[in-house]
């Protein structure tokens, strides 16, 4: 639903572009122990600003958080 490509494994998490959000286009979600921190940046071209961070998330607040910072609906 929020059209993530580009998906690349980082230390402790995964990273990934979305599509149709104003608020940013890529994502990072790390895991600690058993919660997650999810950052969202804006990257174009050379120009790279991060815009928020959510942290100490559950999974099952995962599609939730990205839903409210993105502004994009992640299941039908």
């Amino acid at each position: 639903m929020i059209g993530a490509s580009q998906f690349v494994a980082i230390e402790n998490g995964i990273q990934f572009a979305i599509k149709g959000s104003r608020a940013g286009n890529k994502i990072q979600i790390t895991l600690r122990a058993d919660l997650y921190t999810i950052k969202l940046w804006k990257i174009r071209g050379v120009n790279c600003k991060h815009v928020s961070t959510a942290m100490m998330i559950y999974a099952e607040n995962l599609n939730r958080t990205i839903e409210d910072m993105t502004g994009l609906y992640t299941k039908l």
